[in-house]
């Protein structure tokens, strides 16, 4: 069996933190800065996940795959990472939640308000008018998009936000309509209001 560069590096931090919850003891936590080296050198192999979770979308197609931010938001102590895919449309980019299973890159599952569990793409970036933004809440164990629009005198126009809390039960994100409202009242201003102000 060939152990791959990115499993015995996993396993530098994995195996002790199961040596240590066997003994009934406090494991280390494992390093952020070597998570984040971690998931860097993931990086290969992403692709090839990413057009088997998304065979309809043109991964890499402009830019290679990278890592755009870790943050542990299941509270396993190893960080997902948000992960953009090489691709995008004018203003925005797509991204999605990656995990690490078995010292592998897996794509994210996420269960919709209609029961719908699928992989998902969310979109980054911004226009003149348009924004689209994907944060990742370690405290909430919860991931959420934010769109938002002006009219045309520079007012808040629409707004939206979608969050998902981690289940670690079916190990999915699961669509949080309270969560959603939540962070709708904090992230959203009135309709109406100038921008920035």
């Amino acid at each position: 069996m060939r152990i791959h560069k990115s499993q015995s590096l996993l396993a530098l931090f994995i195996v002790p933190i199961l040596v240590f919850s066997s003994l009934g003891q406090t494991a280390p936590q494992p390093n952020l800065e070597d998570m984040k080296r971690y998931w860097q050198a993931l990086v290969p192999s992403i692709p090839s996940v990413l057009k088997q979770a998304f065979p309809n979308e043109r991964i890499e197609e402009n830019y290679q795959v990278r890592i755009v931010e870790t943050a542990d938001i299941t509270g396993d102590d190893i960080p997902e990472a948000l992960v953009y895919l090489g691709e995008g449309s004018a203003y925005t980019d797509y991204v999605t939640v990656m995990r690490i299973e078995e010292g592998k890159a897996v794509v994210a599952l996420f269960k919709e308000a209609n029961g719908k569990v699928s992989t998902r793409i969310f979109l980054q970036g911004a226009s003149v008018r348009r924004g689209e933004s994907v944060h990742m809440l370690p405290d909430k164990k919860a991931v959420y998009s934010m769109s938002a629009s002006t009219d045309d005198y520079g007012r808040e126009d629409t707004c939206g936000v979608g969050a998902y809390q981690w289940d670690a039960q079916r190990r999915i994100f699961v669509w949080n309509k309270l969560l959603s409202k939540q962070i709708t009242k904090i992230e959203c201003p009135k309709k109406g209001t100038q921008t920035g102000a």
